[in-house]
């Protein structure tokens, strides 16, 4: 399965995150993702609060530590 990601879900629970702020920091996510390896079902990332345009980059970092 080599650079394919597979999320079941991802959640945002970000209280006053806009629609559009989500779908950007997704979109950020999926690309940051490319050339990573996995499958997960669940995957739960806890990052502090901050900016949301720093949001993505915070994830991705988590992530990276838990993907191939």
């Amino acid at each position: 399965m080599n650079g394919n990601v597979s999320i079941g879900r991802l959640v945002f629970d970000i209280p006053g995150l806009a629609p559009e702020q989500a779908a950007r920091i997704a979109e950020q996510i999926g690309r940051g993702l490319l050339g990573r390896s996995g499958e997960f079902s669940t995957l739960v990332v806890t990052v502090d609060e901050g900016a949301p345009d720093r949001l993505a980059s915070r994830v991705l970092a988590a992530l990276r530590q838990r993907i191939g």
